[in-house]
């Protein structure tokens, strides 16, 4: 999970963005100090929480799998 997280980071900063926040789901609380020494602070939802954004990026990712399909 460490590595694949580190591996998406280098990534976007490769690309030019700087990810200085990630928000994600409690599974994801073993690797926060990881993240820290990246410089990346973790924002966890809680359970049975959803965060709105991500959710609404899901349901068009959908949407637009479907119409192509």
């Amino acid at each position: 999970l460490k590595e694949a997280t580190k591996k998406i980071i280098s990534i976007y900063n490769g690309r030019g963005f700087k990810i200085e926040q990630a928000i994600m789901d409690e599974e994801f609380e073993p690797i926060r100090g990881h993240l820290a020494d990246m410089q990346v602070g973790l924002n966890v939802a809680g359970r049975n929480e959803h965060v709105p954004k991500i959710e609404s990026y899901i349901r068009t990712v959908k949407k637009r799998c479907r119409a192509a399909c």
